[in-house]
């Protein structure tokens, strides 16, 4: 089945976690969702069942995949199917240090037919949908014919789906942080991938931090895929359904209700899991709001105590 890439979920290295995709599901039914990376050769080799750990509940959900080996990304696709994964992901876009000394991520852009070859590796082995996420460019190959090349030729081994950010990836002299605020946005190199690619799936990310401006993007493209802005604030999800996917709702989702079935789902997983790892989708919240200091203070020590009752309280408090 098709997937609807109207609004998307950015793929967040220790933040789109197992429990913070749950959480999200609570907020939106048709979000589409993605895990953090995983990097292929750990995946290939090590524990599948925590690396691929998820819900049914979460779907639809995608398996992002960072690598360069084609066989491996074969077997990466098969995993995903077996763990029911809607699709794969390939990163194409981190700047990261570790990730360029793997030499993958943001830097084979430069190289699209190794790209190309991975896409085809794994259309031969799997039926999922493939996408790809990437950059405008990367260092001084920045130009809209590197990106339209890059986007021509794997899309012609089979790819149908990209998401780009909209900002160049600089592989040295920048944080992973400062790449995704300090290049600048390009919005119409993306729109114009768009008109001269009319057949394939171009979804916008970098910049977009609510909904207002939705349907500008929509116009030019097929979605919008917003990260940090969800990292910080869940409860953006909750218009999700309405204003994009134009779902009317009978019942009005109530914030409390959700985190009562929040930390009713975590109570499964208190003293297997990090308790930081359970807290932490709600935690942005909290520490950026006012007199945060003590508050994170209180939120400390109940993590650490693993007060989950102390903090369920904090959360449900902040919406009485």
């Amino acid at each position: 089945m098709s997937i609807d890439y109207r609004f998307s979920v950015a793929p967040m290295m220790g933040y789109t976690t197992p429990y913070a995709r749950y959480f999200y599901r609570l907020l939106s039914k048709k979000a589409v969702l993605f895990t953090e990376m995983v990097a292929s050769q750990a995946l290939v080799r090590g524990n599948q069942n925590i690396l691929c750990q998820k819900n049914d509940l979460e779907n639809p959900v995608i398996l992002q995949v960072g690598g360069n080996d084609e066989k491996d990304m074969a077997k990466c696709s098969n995993i995903a199917e077996k763990y029911n994964y809607d699709g794969i992901n390939l990163n194409i876009g981190c700047p990261s240090k570790k990730v360029l000394k793997g030499r993958f991520g943001a830097c084979l852009m430069q190289e699209p037919i190794k790209v190309s070859q991975m896409v085809k590796s794994i259309k031969r082995e799997s039926s999922l949908e493939i996408s790809i996420k990437c950059r405008t460019g990367v260092d001084d190959k920045d130009n809209y014919d590197f990106l339209k090349n890059f986007i021509a030729l794997t899309s012609e081994a089979g790819c149908k789906v990209f998401f780009v950010h909209a900002r160049k990836a600089h592989l040295k002299g920048l944080s992973p942080k400062q790449n995704r605020t300090i290049p600048k946005l390009e919005y119409e190199k993306v729109y114009k991938l768009k008109n001269d690619f009319p057949h394939l799936k171009i979804i916008l990310n970098g910049g977009i931090n609510n909904l207002n401006n939705f349907n500008e993007h929509y116009s030019n493209l097929d979605g919008i895929m917003m990260g940090r802005a969800i990292q910080k604030n869940p409860f953006i999800l909750l218009d999700v359904d309405k204003k994009i996917f134009k779902i009317n709702e009978t019942d009005k989702k109530n914030k409390i209700k959700i985190i009562n079935n929040y930390f009713i789902f975590i109570q499964n997983y208190i003293g297997k899991i990090s308790s930081y790892h359970l807290i932490s989708p709600l935690l942005a919240m909290y520490f950026g709001a006012p007199n945060s200091k003590s508050l994170k203070q209180k939120i400390n020590d109940y993590i650490i105590t693993k007060n989950f009752e102390k903090l369920e309280k904090i959360c449900i408090d902040s919406f009485s």
